[in-house]
């Protein structure tokens, strides 16, 4: 038998991703990386995810952050027309706007000007980590390995002593905001205290970016991470070792999902079920908000169909999405205090209970069975092909 030297056909592999969605895209990977050599062109947030990466044959980069959004549509298209020419690609796989669109609507779209119920009938059932799979023409596998982030024998070093650091500590991870003003969850700092008097023997640590002080509430037993001083991928990998992670809907929580670290997602824009679909250990609860979730890309407030007051300061008027104040932090407390008995440092590989997954929250329309036969339709299309 003659064995085949010829090498992997060269992949041009396109995506400028927020840090979160990076997360959701990573477990189509370990399929490319079998069929292909990568060429990887990416954001820089995809930069400090992948730097080094051994996998990637090549990497290129594009700040496309500094673009106005008016330009970006004609900078990316001429950009990949030069990165074709100059590379030569058997095949190009373009991960922009992966799960916008598809999973959560923008201002270009129709649907985005629907009632907040229709379009969670329609979309909330579209799953973040099943939408790169479809992009690269393949249905998602029924158990996805999530985990497919690198990291060197270095960082892996670094994240054991972390934990070790913390023996008879409960570790919490509390990204106290996100990009937006539906990730800014209100009752943060109240829930700090009582996860604090429930819990005799955790330890909080905040993350936040500079410019958020004000969130950034100073306790005995709390510590505060600002952007700058942990590298955002170190600060996925230590979502790894902690006991359990709560917070809105940002990239740090989709990293715990990601190793199977408990955690509870304040949900509020996206669907418990989008966010989830293939995590294990978790115990996220959605706004109980009519209109979450709203399914919506609410990059500015103006955006947000259900806006309450927050505050009047120097005779200006402060507004905040009603779903930011409106999650079960019962349900958060009792989570904190179920894995707190169980004992630190040690993760179970249970499932979230089917019943739960499923739960219908006030003004929650998703079901299950329409994602299942949005997943035949998917598949129907890419046998045809």
């Amino acid at each position: 038998m003659v064995c085949s030297t010829a090498p992997k056909p060269l992949l041009l592999l396109i995506g400028y991703r927020a840090y979160g969605d990076w997360i959701f895209n990573i477990p189509i990977l370990p399929f490319l990386f079998n069929k292909y050599r990568i060429h990887l062109e990416t954001n820089l947030k995809g930069a400090h995810l992948f730097h080094n990466d051994p996998r990637f044959e090549g990497f290129s980069f594009m700040k496309i952050e500094s673009y106005p959004i008016e330009w970006r549509n004609k900078v990316v298209f001429e950009r990949w027309e030069a990165l074709e020419r100059e590379l030569q690609p058997d095949r190009v796989i373009n991960l922009w706007r992966t799960m916008e669109h598809s999973c959560i609507i923008e201002a270009d779209q129709p649907e985005f000007y629907m009632p907040s119920q229709e379009r969670q009938l329609a979309f909330a059932g579209n799953a973040f980590y099943d939408e790169p799979f479809f992009r690269i023409g393949m249905a998602p596998p029924a158990n996805p390995k999530l985990d497919c982030l690198y990291y060197s024998p270095q960082e892996w070093a670094w994240g054991e002593s972390f934990r070790k650091a913390h023996e008879g500590k409960f570790v919490i991870f509390m990204p106290i905001a996100g990009s937006t003003a539906h990730k800014i969850i209100q009752g943060m700092e109240e829930m700090t205290d009582e996860l604090l008097r429930r819990l005799p023997k955790a330890k909080i640590y905040l993350f936040g970016e500079r410019g958020f002080e004000g969130y950034m509430w100073k306790r005995d037993r709390v510590t505060h991470i600002f952007a700058e001083q942990l590298p955002i991928k170190q600060s996925y990998l230590a979502t790894k070792y902690a006991d359990l992670v709560i917070g809105p809907e940002t990239g740090m929580l989709a990293a715990a999902g990601m190793w199977g670290t408990p955690k509870v997602y304040l949900a509020t824009a996206s669907s418990v079920y989008q966010l989830t679909k293939y995590s294990k250990n978790d115990y996220s609860v959605q706004s109980r908000c009519p209109c979450s979730p709203c399914e919506k890309a609410v990059y500015e407030l103006q955006d947000c169909d259900n806006l309450v007051f927050a505050a009047s300061i120097e005779g200006e008027n402060y507004y905040y999405p009603r779903c930011t104040y409106m999650h079960d932090k019962e349900h958060v407390y009792g989570v904190a205090e179920m894995l707190y008995a169980k004992g630190f440092g040690r993760q179970t590989q249970e499932r979230r209970p089917k019943e739960r997954l499923e739960r219908r929250t006030a003004g929650s329309l998703y079901l299950r069975n329409a994602t299942e036969n949005r997943l035949e339709a998917q598949q129907g299309e890419i046998n045809a092909r």
